[in-house]
Parts: C-alpha cells; sequence; structure tokens
C-alpha cells in the first residue's frame, strides 16, 4: 500500500483529471445555454420593433405551449444523457448505443407528433389561449404555431444529441451549434421582417429554419471514424424509456415550478404594488435569465460527472465532484452578486425605457434580493446535481419541489400579503436561506446522520460502501511513479491474499499500460495523468485506468495488428491473454480501461 504521506500526495494529483473533466464541461454547456438563451431575447427584441403590441402579446400568450415544448426534450435529453455515462462508466460501448438508439428513435417520433398536432390545432389551440385577447392577437398566435411546428423535430433530436457530445469526445460542438443557430436566427427574422413580410408565421418559421441549419451542425459529429454513438435499430429496448423518463422528470419538476411561482408571484406584485411593481420584476426576471444558465449548467455538470463515477463506485471522485461543483458555483456568484450590486441602478434604465422614478428603484431593490437569495440557494443546485447521479430521484424531485414552488411560493405570498413590497423583497432572500437549510437537513434524514463533512452530503445505497482494504487508488505523472505503484499495486495484491501469478498480473498492468501512455500517448506540452484504481472483492477483482492521453484501445490494436515476432508488444499480448475481460471506451476525453480478473 501506499504510505499515507504518499497516499495524500498521489491523492491530490489523481483528483486532478476530476477537476479538468468538470472544469471543461461546465464551461463548454455554460457557454451553449448562454447562446441558447439570447435568442428568445433576439426575437422578443425584433418582433416588439417591427410588428407591434399585438405581435408581442402573441408570444406571451404562447408561453405555456412553448414550456411544453421545452418539457419533451427535456424528458428525453437529461435521462439518455444520465443513463449512458452510466453505461460508460461501465465501460460498456453496447449499452451505450442501445439507449441512444432506442431514445433517439422515441424522441423523434414524439416531436413529430408533437409537430403534426401543433400545425393542425393552431388556431383551436390559439383560440383556448387568449379567449379574451382579441382576434388580432390570436390570429397572430396561430400564423407563430403553424410555423414553429416546422421545427420541433430538428431541435428535439438536436437537444437529445447535443446532452451526448462532450460524453462522444466532441465538446465544443455545442458551442458551435448555439452561435450557428443565434445567427441564422437573426438573419432569418431581419429577412422576414425586411425583405419578406411574413409576419408572425414568417417569424417561427425562421426559427425553424434556423434549428435546420444548426442541425447540420451536429449531424457533422457523425462524419467522426471515431465517434461512440451509433445508431443501431437492430439493438432496441423500449423498457428504458420508464427509466429515461423518470430521470427526466428531474428537469420538468423545476420548469413546472417555475410557473407556478411566476403566477402567484404576478398575483401579489399586482396588489403589492399594481402595475409598476410587477414591471420591477419582470426587470429583475429579465436582468438574470442569464445568471439561470450558471445554475442549470451546475447542475447538469454535477450530475453527468457524478453519474460516471457512481457507475465506476468510485466514492473519491463522488465526494471531489461535489467539492469543485460547489467551489465552482459560489465564485461564479460571488461575481454575479458584486456586479448586480453595483450595477442595479444601471440594469434597471437599460431594461425600463422610461417609467416612474419609484419603479426603478423598486426593481434595483428586487435585483439585489433575488441575487442575494440565489446566492444561499446555490448550494442546492450543486446538490440536487449529485442526487440526480447517484439515482437518487425522489430528493432530487423534493429538493426542486421546495427550491423553486414551495419555499419561493410561500415566502413571496406571505411577505407579499403580510408588507407590501417590503415584504416581497424579505421573501426573496428568506426563500434561498430556506432552501438551503431544507436541502441539508433532507440529506440529513436520508443519511439519518448529521452532515459533518462534504462526504455526508453524498446519499449513497448501504451496499455501495467499499472497505479501505479491498481498494487501491493511484495517481502517475511519470515514469518513477510508475515503478513505484506498479510495486504497490502488487504488494496490495500479496496482502489481500491473491496468487503471486495475480499479483504479477497487476504489476505488469500498470508498468506496461500505464508506461506506454506517459511515453508515447501525452501529447507534447501537455501535463499527463494516469490514474489507478483497484478493487479486489470476493464477488469482483476489477483494475481501471484512466488517463488523458491520446486514444488506444489495447484489444482492437491487437484485433488490427499481428505482428510475427512473438515478443512484441508483448505486454499487452499477456494482459489481454491472462484477463477474463478487457473493455475499453474513449469518452469525455478520457481513455477507461477496465479489466476483470
Amino acid at each position: 500500500m501506499i504510505p499515507l504521506g504518499k497516499r495524500k500526495e498521489g491523492t491530490a494529483r489523481r483528483l486532478f483529471l476530476v477537476d479538468k473533466t468538470f472544469n471543461g464541461l461546465f464551461i463548454i454547456m455554460l457557454v451553449g445555454m448562454l447562446s441558447g438563451m439570447l435568442c428568445p431575447i433576439v426575437d422578443a427584441v425584433i418582433t416588439g420593433q417591427f410588428l407591434g403590441s399585438d405581435a408581442v402579446a402573441a408570444t406571451g400568450l404562447l408561453a405555456p405551449v412553448m414550456s411544453l415544448t421545452g418539457v419533451i426534450t427535456v424528458l428525453f435529453s437529461t435521462g439518455t444523457n444520465q443513463m449512458c455515462i452510466r453505461a460508460v462508466g461501465k465501460a460498456d460501448l453496447r449499452r451505450v448505443n442501445q439507449i441512444f438508439s432506442t431514445m433517439l428513435l422515441c424522441s423523434a417520433a414524439l416531436c413529430a407528433a408533437a409537430g403534426i398536432l401543433m400545425f393542425v390545432l393552431a388556431a383551436p389551440i390559439s383560440q383556448g389561449l387568449g379567449a379574451t385577447a382579441g382576434l388580432p392577437v390570436v390570429q397572430f398566435a396561430a400564423d407563430y404555431l403553424r410555423g414553429y411546428a416546422f421545427g420541433l423535430l430538428p431541435m428535439g433530436i438536436s437537444i437529445l444529441v447535443n446532452t451526448l457530445l462532450a460524453l462522444d469526445n466532441d465538446r465544443n460542438r455545442v458551442s458551435v451549434y448555439t452561435l450557428v443557430l443565434l445567427a441564422a436566427d437573426i438573419a432569418l427574422d431581419l429577412v422576414n421582417v425586411l425583405v419578406v413580410h411574413g409576419g408572425m408565421f414568417g417569424m417561427a418559421l425562421a426559427s425553424s429554419l434556423s434549428y435546420l441549419i444548426a442541425f447540420g451542425v451536429t449531424l457533422l459529429h457523425f462524419r467522426k471514424k471515431d465517434r461512440i454513438l451509433h445508431f443501431t435499430p437492430d439493438n432496441l429496448n423500449f423498457g428504458d424509456v420508464r427509466e429515461v423518463l423518470m430521470i427526466g422528470l428531474a428537469g420538468v419538476i423545476p420548469q413546472g415550478m417555475h410557473a407556478l411561482r411566476g403566477l402567484v408571484c404576478n398575483y401579489v406584485l399586482l396588489r403589492a404594488g399594481g402595475a409598476g411593481a410587477l414591471a420591477a420584476m419582470s426587470v429583475a426576471s429579465s436582468a438574470l435569465i442569464l445568471y439561470s444558465a450558471v445554475t442549470s449548467s451546475l447542475q447538469s455538470i454535477t450530475g453527468s460527472v457524478t453519474s460516471l463515477a457512481y457507475g465506476e463506485e468510485d466514492r473519491t471522485s463522488l465526494v471531489r465532484t461535489l467539492r469543485v461543483s460547489l467551489q465552482i458555483g459560489y465564485r461564479v456568484g460571488l461575481v454575479f452578486l458584486i456586479l448586480i450590486v453595483a450595477l442595479a441602478g444601471p440594469i434597471s434604465t437599460l431594461f425600463l425605457n422610461g417609467g416612474s422614478e419609484e419603479t426603478h428603484l423598486q426593481a434595483m431593490r428586487f435585483l439585489r434580493c433575488t441575487m442575494l437569495g440565489n446566492l444561499f440557494m446555490l448550494g442546492c443546485y450543486s446538490i440536487n446535481g449529485s442526487l440526480l447521479g447517484t439515482r437518487q430521484l425522489k430528493l432530487n424531485y423534493l429538493v426542486s419541489i421546495l427550491r423553486d414552488g414551495l419555499w419561493p411560493i410561500l415566502c413571496i405570498a406571505l411577505g407579499g400579503l403580510l408588507s407590501g413590497l417590503r415584504g416581497i423583497e424579505a421573501g426573496l432572500v428568506l426563500m434561498g436561506l430556506l432552501s438551503l437549510l431544507s436541502c441539508c437537513l433532507i440529506v440529513w434524514c436520508a443519511n439519518r446522520k448529521r452532515p459533518t463533512s462534504l462526504a455526508d452530503f453524498l446519499v449513497l445505497p448501504d451496499d455501495f460502501y467499499l472497505r479501505p482494504e479491498d481498494m487501491f487508488e493511484a495517481s502517475m505523472q511519470n515514469l518513477r511513479e510508475v515503478t513505484e505503484v506498479s510495486e504497490q499495486a502488487r504488494l496490495f495484491c500479496l496482502k489481500r491474499g491473491e496468487s503471486a501469478k495475480t499479483a504479477q498480473f497487476a504489476a505488469l498492468f500498470v508498468e506496461e499500460m500505464a508506461g506506454n501512455t506517459l511515453r508515447h500517448g501525452i501529447k507534447p506540452g501537455r501535463s499527463g495523468v494516469v490514474e489507478l484504481r483497484m478493487i479486489f472483492k470476493p464477488d469482483k477483482r476489477m483494475i481501471r485506468l484512466r488517463d488523458n492521453g491520446k486514444p488506444f484501445d489495447p484489444v482492437k490494436w491487437l484485433e488490427q495488428n499481428h505482428p510475427e515476432d512473438p515478443s512484441s508488444a508483448l505486454g499487452i499480448r499477456m494482459i489481454v491473454g491472462m484477463a477474463d475481460s478487457v473493455q475499453y471506451i474513449h469518452s469525455m476525453s478520457l481513455n477507461n480501461l477496465m479489466v476483470l480478473l
């Protein structure tokens, strides 16, 4: 075993891959979400400037329908992502493509059916939503639905596939997709209002065409020869649909809670301060819409990386993922808070063109109070992502309902009805504090133990526990460390009562595979890290290597290369020959090699 001092040093380096993976995924997703959120803002500005107030009212009228289309994509994309990542954690490529193929087919069928229904029922849907809105608004809404119907299929497929591109070592494509979507949307919107004069049907059709153009960017991914995602229609399993939808509810519940919260908040605001108070809160909501990209990205990436570690029974990486998520979240949150406090005045002026001085001042107060409450709430997103990744779905639902529904509704309603606008301001701060406290209490009750360390915020099954004596972990960054860890792996096996043959195999495995990676697999100028994880239990003997080097599948290499010299690639030959199973997968820009003995 590694001496205590070296264990600490090795563990600190070993966790580098967890940090780097999380940071890379978070930045890519955040950029994509920020770009995507600009699309509706641009649409709203162009609609208001060129098509008038009735057109703007029509888009507001259709907000529930637009939310419903979002629910369809979230249901499939969230669950598919989580289940595929778990399969990656087990290095099960066949299972990854089974889930991907089944859910791609289901999502496409559902989006196509929804698009047809939207086009056919555009008029009655608009009339039902706008019974008192007036004929022009209803007509605008129906025209918009007909044009938007054409975009549901490419939008739904793109979103599902894009959630898996980081897993398939293509992180940057999502950013390119969203930038192309934004550019196409702006260009086609302007063509519609300045050249074609297609009205609201043209605006919606411009959005649909933008999704279709951006979909082409997503399809280019499948030209890559080394991709792991393949559509395999002969390997479908519709039994996975139920689990995918259950996981997808983790993304749908917050949307439903936000809608309910908005209805209650609007009612209380109108009673407490009239239209001016409603306008002031709208400024706060609009200004902080980009901040929601941070919280959404944080929760999603925490769930993804946690799911990978959970599939590997890697408690150390689970703790580290939660720590990195909290660190990033609160650093970004503090920056946002400082900016909002300092720039509340200019932000209010930007969104409120005109209006009374009192409305501007109220908007500034709402902005600052909302951001302070959000800062308290940040920890909930990290914990909720961890609950999702460890399959604690009911607890995930409960945290979302409290954070996005119950506490905001109670705090804002009681504050506004008892103390007017000042009560609403206090409620905005209090809801964040109560959300965080209740989240901690939920974890406490689930574990039946008061959390005293970060590891105590993980909710894991009772059989997830690995005894320290059954596990060996180490990290290597140079050949000297490879030699040391190789010997330590051999001694670990002997101490566990394994045969000398098994101990020698483990030592050879580390020396050959880790050594080859550091010698030949690391690009010049890049810091190479190889992580070793060994689990030896009565019912399981597993060795896993992970590194950030060039892709290399030893089994595939042997199948494609048959050197005549028996001594050539002797180490790889011996490892593949002696192991019961050797599985390799290259995902999230990391090599994962799993050997079962």
